[in-house]
């Protein structure tokens, strides 16, 4: 198992609801399948959709998303494959991206690797957008990957949130 996102932990404010955000600094570290999510909300998220995403300069791509995952009610909400969402490729070197609707999702603003954000729902398949970056922020999302061809490393939300 391999993971993407700093984690899915409290922080000290929320994101504004209706952009994408694709997390820098806590890249995937393995290939193959996301099959958990976990998104530690602050006022009820509707509309949740989840992506990898590849990012050249500003340029951001998504591979493989969910569109319809719902909304996000508890603090930490946690989506499994299959069942709560689709599962969806991700790449090492991906990042971890989402989008909602309404609500909020925690964040901090210091100390995290920063996210790059565009003023609409580029989580679909294949989009691509130009995005604007916010040094330092991290976003409390971390996606669980069921790595392809072996490997092995165990996700621990914490590890990234310790190690930055």
């Amino acid at each position: 198992m391999a993971s993407a996102g700093p984690a899915c932990i409290l922080r000290a404010t929320s994101s504004s609801y209706g952009t994408t955000r694709v997390q820098n600094g806590f890249d995937a570290d393995g290939t193959g399948t996301v099959t958990t999510i976990c998104i530690y909300d602050d006022i009820d998220a509707t509309g949740v959709q989840c992506g990898s995403f590849s990012v050249v300069t500003n340029d951001c791509t998504c591979r493989g998303a969910d569109e319809s995952m719902g909304d996000a009610n508890s603090e930490p909400e946690y989506y499994d494959s299959p069942g709560d969402f689709t599962a969806f490729s991700i790449e090492t070197g991906d990042k971890a991206g989402y989008y909602f609707a309404g609500g909020g999702i925690k964040k901090d603003n210091s100390g995290l690797g920063g996210y790059w954000y565009t003023n609409s729902d580029v989580v679909h398949p294949t989009s691509s957008a130009t995005f604007s970056y916010g040094a330092n922020v991290g976003n409390s999302i971390l996606f669980t990957i069921t790595e392809s061809g072996g490997g092995l490393s165990i996700p621990v939300a914490m590890h990234h949130y310790m190690h930055q």
